[in-house]
């Protein structure tokens, strides 16, 4: 595996928006990955060819309208081994996805829940 230097969201918000104000596109996404415990998303700089990688949160799609078999349990590892996941749902409109977390939140009550209206479930281990 390459070595990748490990930035913070705003060390990467910063260089988007150099990248926006100098008109050009030169940030490039390659891969997603773990990196030292974290689940991050790795950059390139094709300017530079410097590649670094931003910590984010692993997403986890828990089926169309309901939990496919096994989506439970991925969650459940996902949220374990990295403090946090996002659960997706492959359905169309806000309200459905809403309806489906409220009912996911209900089956992992060991777990915490951040449910908002436009298509986020975060779910976190509780405190």
């Amino acid at each position: 595996m390459a070595n990748y230097n490990l930035i913070t969201a705003e060390e990467f918000n910063r260089r988007c928006e150099e990248e926006e104000r100098s008109g050009g596109f030169y940030i490039e996404m390659r891969e997603a990955l773990e990196l030292d415990g974290k689940w991050c998303r790795v950059w390139e700089d094709r300017r530079t060819h410097e590649a670094f990688a931003v910590e984010e949160t692993k997403s986890v799609n828990m089926g169309f309208n309901s939990d496919e078999d096994g989506k439970i349990d991925e969650l459940i590892k996902t949220v374990e081994k990295y403090g946090k996941a996002q659960a997706s749902y492959g359905v169309t409109g806000r309200t459905m996805h809403e309806i489906l977390a409220h009912r996911l939140s209900k089956k992992l009550p060991q777990y915490d829940f951040d449910i908002g209206y436009n298509y986020h479930c975060l779910v976190t281990k509780k405190a």
